[in-house]
């Protein structure tokens, strides 16, 4: 999936008048298609510069693995504790990540939560922007990211064996 087909899907959802019978359930929906762009541009950015430039997604099995490595829904467990020694443009991409992954989580399984037409508009133009500043990033900085939060090391508590690990 492309980021920005995603962010033009979550604007054109958050048009619907609120006339429209399904006006609430395109906002929620809305809001939370702006986590999967968000998630879907950092999955690229990493197979990309993990692996290499894909002009198709699936090119190739290592870059679906790298793309697949976030790990879904389990991806903002992999945002770092301390991410200050990145750039403040991943710092505020990081953020943003971790807002609309919460936001995701209210629009699909609260069904209290209820979301005005401004405050899916501002999910998106926060996420847009948050995507092309993190995209303008240098690749090597991105890839020092990408590698923070793919791989770990086991003084970070994940194993004793005294050796570097794919995150599972």
């Amino acid at each position: 999936m492309k980021w920005k087909e995603l962010i033009d899907l979550a604007r054109e959802m958050a048009t619907t008048p609120p006339s429209d019978h399904l006006h609430q359930t395109k906002l929620r929906l809305a809001v939370g298609t702006v986590y999967y762009a968000v998630y879907h541009s950092l999955a690229r950015s990493n197979a990309d510069l993990l692996i290499r430039p894909s002009e198709t997604e699936g090119e190739t099995p290592e870059w679906n693995r790298v793309h697949m490595a976030l790990g879904g829904d389990s991806a903002h467990e992999l945002m770092p504790a301390d991410f200050s020694r990145h750039p403040e443009a991943i710092r505020r991409f990081v953020d943003v990540f971790l807002a609309a992954h919460h936001q995701r989580v209210l629009a699909e399984e609260d069904p209290a939560t209820t979301f005005t037409a401004n405050q899916a508009r501002d999910c998106i133009d926060r996420a847009e922007v948050a995507i092309s500043e993190f995209l303008t990033i240098e690749p090597e900085q991105r890839r020092a990211f990408a590698v923070h939060l793919l791989l770990y090391r086991p003084s970070e508590g994940m194993t004793g064996t005294g050796e570097a690990a794919v995150r599972p």
